[in-house]
């Protein structure tokens, strides 16, 4: 296993969190499980498109988690790599709706919202400090005008492994995750959950070529703590720890996407491949 820094912080600030508004949500389940039959399901490798990124000493897993899972939406989106977008305005601009004052992390729902009615800029507006600090760039013009592109249409909840499982088959987004946490979860790939203590947020990304038992493909996680942390920052997820974490009683899991209704999308990497010159 690769060597993992345990004193990174998590911080879903679960105890701030708008569990009504998350569970207000419409569910996404039935939506989707229409699509089965409809699409040829994609197996990616989101390696050569996303950047692994690491929080460092602050608890800002949730500034990551939402910038990274936009950026793979607008790449979807767009046929090509999207530029980085600030994680410092996703976490910032969300614990403003949270009330939080202090580095004490942010919310599921709250970065919701602020993806639905602002956005995030790119990462060259409001670059991540070495410090933690909540004061905005003083161009803020122009980060609300470069954050309006990237705000997102759909926020839907997630349930079981198979409406997932479609999800990221046809290209959808991505899905926003907050769960119970522990360090064996960052592994290079997870078979089974099992709790944890603290909470942490995270993206899930898209289907990888990995198979169960059954034939069905793990998800590709990408976590905020660095290249020590699974392979690179990467690890896969069996559909028996998605299972296992969908039934947990503190777990979140929302399907994002920037289109009003769920539909299969064409989609291929190669292009990306080619520009990255992988």
């Amino acid at each position: 296993m690769s060597s993992i820094d345990l004193s990174m912080p998590n911080d879903w600030a679960r105890d701030y969190e708008d569990f009504d508004f998350l569970h207000s949500l419409p569910f996404a389940d039935d939506e989707l499980m229409m699509l089965v039959g409809e699409f040829n399901e994609t197996r990616l490798d989101p390696k050569v498109v996303l950047k692994t990124e690491n929080q460092r000493n602050m608890g800002s897993c949730r500034g990551h988690s939402g910038s990274t899972g936009l950026e793979w939406i607008r790449s979807l989106a767009t046929g090509q790599p999207s530029p980085q977008l600030s994680r410092m305005m996703m976490y910032v601009e969300t614990q403003r709706r949270d009330g939080i004052t202090r580095d004490a992390g942010s919310t599921i729902g709250n970065g919701i919202k602020q993806m639905i009615e602002v956005g995030i800029c790119e990462e060259s507006l409001w670059p991540y400090p070495n410090s933690y600090t909540q004061q905005r760039p003083s161009n803020w013009r122009a980060v609300l005008e470069n954050s309006a592109p990237n705000k997102i249409v759909s926020a839907k909840q997630i349930k079981s492994y198979d409406a997932m499982r479609v999800f990221f088959g046809s290209n959808q987004g991505f899905v926003d995750c907050g769960i119970s946490w522990r360090q064996s979860y960052a592994a290079p790939v997870v078979e089974s959950f099992s709790g944890g203590s603290g909470g942490h947020a995270i993206a899930l990304i898209c289907l990888s070529e990995r198979l169960d038992s059954q034939g069905r493909p793990y998800v590709w996680m990408l976590n905020s703590h660095g290249l020590s942390s699974g392979v690179n920052g990467w690890s896969e997820w069996s559909p028996k720890f998605i299972e296992q974490a969908l039934r947990h009683n503190w777990s979140e899991f929302i399907a994002v996407s920037d289109m009003p209704a769920a539909k299969p999308r064409k989609f291929s990497l190669e292009d990306w491949k080619s520009k990255l010159r992988v």
